[in-house]
């Protein structure tokens, strides 16, 4: 059934981790001029992307897709688990490469950096997550005890 609270977790996971690729993760105070940087690369307002970061984003986009089409596979829950343990390792992994990457992007001393609030959605996300695993467990576990009674 659909209408489960992990199925609730895993939308959320889902928004915030599309969230994070579409809005600015840092601000980056370079030679007097700002610019926004997001998960596809640093953003100049006046010529576009001038570095571009391609991996990153597939990784969110990956995730947000994999945990939308977990909540699809309730009758089956073992997949369905594999699956959530998967997409957390996946969503660990956006979590640290996000601030890793934006110190990469900030090379100079005189660079001055702000992180912005959805540096923090894949960690968010990966909590998330971690709940959906544990009610699917429970889920899981109750059916278990159920077939045993029978």
């Amino acid at each position: 059934m659909i209408q489960r609270i992990q199925s609730i977790y895993l939308f959320l996971a889902a928004v915030l981790l599309l969230l994070t690729a579409f809005l600015p993760v840092a601000q980056l105070l370079r030679g007097g001029y700002l610019h926004n940087i997001y998960l596809s690369g640093l953003l100049d307002e006046e010529t576009g992307l001038m570095e571009q970061n391609l991996w990153l984003p597939t990784l969110a986009f990956l995730s947000a897709f994999t945990a939308v089409a977990t909540i699809f596979l309730y009758k089956d829950r073992s997949r369905q688990m594999r699956i959530v343990r998967l997409n957390i390792f996946i969503s660990t992994l956006t979590a640290m490469a996000v601030p890793i990457t934006v110190h990469y992007i900030k090379a100079d001393e005189l660079d001055v950096l702000a992180f912005k609030v959805p540096v923090v959605f894949p960690v968010v996300s990966t909590i998330l997550m971690v709940l959906a695993y544990r009610g699917i467990k429970k889920d899981d576990n109750l059916v278990r005890s159920a077939d045993r009674l029978r």
